[in-house]
């Protein structure tokens, strides 16, 4: 929900807060 939001520019960001491998999933889903 609130990544969805903020998903162009802060998916930079939460990669390394994150983890990385939990915005990944989301973002090639979202993309796709």
């Amino acid at each position: 929900g609130n990544v969805i939001g903020m998903m162009p520019h802060p998916e930079n960001m939460i990669e390394p807060l994150h983890g990385r491998t939990d915005c990944k999933p989301l973002f090639e889903s979202i993309a796709a």
